[in-house]
């Protein structure tokens, strides 16, 4: 068995090259201790793509098109941190696991970017998107109120998906979907290059 100081290296090692790999990967992840704040938390600009987060938020960014030409932005972002910032990965059902999860005030931002068309109608899109009591119905699998919305904006379509902590089909008091207008108020899309 290798002395304790070499095995403790090379776990730092290990950790180091992981933490690398992710930083530099598809993503770039962001964690948060709840409670601290901090106007310069952001994820991403990637794939054109950045949202200001608050502290206590995680949330990251990936292609959707997991490689394929044209990357298309992928964004999650919630408020729900108690399985730590790996709750989200690149995972289909990451989302739908964060949903289980998540109390009655956890707010989760999905965002993907689509190639438009498909019969969807998108929405042109001066400013930041909000969600509106208007924008709520039942959608499957999900086990919350979900809102959700089409836009286009800089020359690419979007779907916005925003679920909300709280018993399935009573819509989000004013104060939660202020908090999430909030941090959907910072999204920033650069147009395609």
């Amino acid at each position: 068995m290798p002395p304790r100081k070499e095995v403790v290296r090379k776990v730092f090692i290990v950790g180091l090259t992981v933490a690398a790999a992710l930083a530099l990967g598809g993503g770039l992840w962001f964690g948060a201790t709840a409670g601290k704040t901090s106007a310069d938390t952001k994820i991403g600009p990637t794939y054109g793509v950045s949202l200001d987060v608050p502290g206590g938020w995680i949330g990251q960014i990936y292609d959707g098109n997991r490689g394929a030409p044209p990357p298309h932005a992928f964004l999650q972002a919630t408020s729900y941190t108690g399985a730590g910032p790996d709750v989200l990965t690149v995972e289909d059902d990451a989302a739908a696991q964060v949903g289980e999860r998540m109390g009655p005030r956890d707010i989760v931002i999905l965002l993907w970017e689509t190639g438009g068309g498909g019969g969807d109608t998108y929405a042109p899109l001066e400013g930041a998107p909000a969600i509106t009591q208007g924008d709520f119905s039942p959608i499957e699998g999900f086990a919350h109120p979900v809102a959700g919305i089409l836009f286009t904006t800089q020359g690419r379509f979007f779907d916005l998906l925003v679920e909300f902590g709280g018993e399935f089909g009573t819509p989000p008091d004013s104060t939660q979907l202020d908090n999430a207008n909030d941090v959907l108020a910072t999204l920033r899309v650069e147009p395609r290059s």
